[in-house]
This record gives C-alpha cells, structure tokens and sequence, in this order.
C-alpha cells in the first residue's frame, strides 16, 4: 500500500527511513543529489546513498531531444 499516496510504497519508505503518512518526503532529496525520493524510487536508485544516481543519455532526432533515465543500478 502507499498510505499517504505519495508515489513510493510504504514498505519503501520504511526501508529507506522515509514516512508512510507524510507524503511531502516524495518531493524530498534525502541525498541532496539533486532528485527527490519519489524519482529515486521510480528509477530503482536508493536515496539514501547519493553515490548511486539515475543516469541520463540524450539522443538528438532532427530538432527533437530525447531524454532516458537509467538507475545506473546492475
């Protein structure tokens, strides 16, 4: 379940010393690396260790630019 509908599952928030009922700690860094909590769980990073951060790549196509976000995790 995700209690506070932030985004991030309650057994996760737990697990990485985040607050089921306070769903303000999605938008939170808890690494201060420079991405909140809630992407850090979408992407498979831990944000709680700000050696491990999404990767980003960019592909250009025409006038178009293309971001992909990898965890950079094995």
């Amino acid at each position: 379940p995700d209690t506070d509908g932030d985004g991030m599952p309650d057994g996760w928030e737990w697990q990485h010393g985040l607050n089921p009922l306070d769903a303000s700690d999605a938008l939170s860094d808890s690494d201060n690396e420079g991405f909140p909590n809630v992407f850090e769980y979408h992407h498979g990073s831990d944000p709680t260790d700000a050696g491990i951060k999404p990767e980003f790549s960019t592909t250009q196509t025409g006038t178009s630019k293309y971001y992909r976000v990898d965890s950079g995790l094995p």
